[in-house]
């Protein structure tokens, strides 16, 4: 029965696969949020829906390979953002884009060498920047590309 929020509650479970999907809806808000666990692989995946702001939030978790996901889309500024962190090889990677500009940046780093390298274009100028930097040599790179330049 639902209680005066009108919030539902669906949660399932599966013992030959000992898998556990929980489904929460809470009408006043229209959040909806879904969790899904894996005991088998010992994943974990969270999808939070925000309609009033038209926020998607997914965050995916696998354990086997300590990789981490996270996919954020906010739909009134456009925006999508995916962060990706590996900790196997201790690689983290951020991607973002902005609609809006039509900007595109990708964002990364690398423990084990200590190298950073970031990628940024813009499609408005159609430029295309790549900075790269290696803390072992103290090296710094950059390297611009401008479509719209006699230069």
């Amino acid at each position: 029965m639902l209680n005066d929020t009108e919030d539902s509650s669906w949660i399932v479970s599966n013992k030959d696969t000992e898998d556990f999907t929980w489904i929460l809806n809470n009408k006043d808000t229209n959040d909806s949020t879904w969790i899904v666990n894996n005991k088998d692989t010992e994943d974990s995946r969270w999808i939070v829906n925000n309609k009033d702001t038209d926020d998607s939030i997914w965050i995916v978790n696998n354990k086997d390979t300590d990789d981490s996901t996270w996919i954020v889309n906010n739909k009134d500024t456009e925006v999508s953002r995916c962060i990706v962190n590996n900790k196997g090889t201790d690689d983290s990677t951020w991607i973002v884009n902005n609609k809006d500009t039509e900007d595109s940046m990708w964002i990364v780093s690398k423990k084990d060498t200590d190298d950073s390298t970031w990628v940024v274009n813009n499609k408005d100028t159609d430029d295309a920047k790549w900075i790269v930097s290696n803390k072992d040599t103290d090296d710094s790179m950059w390297v611009d590309n401008n479509n719209d330049s006699d230069d």
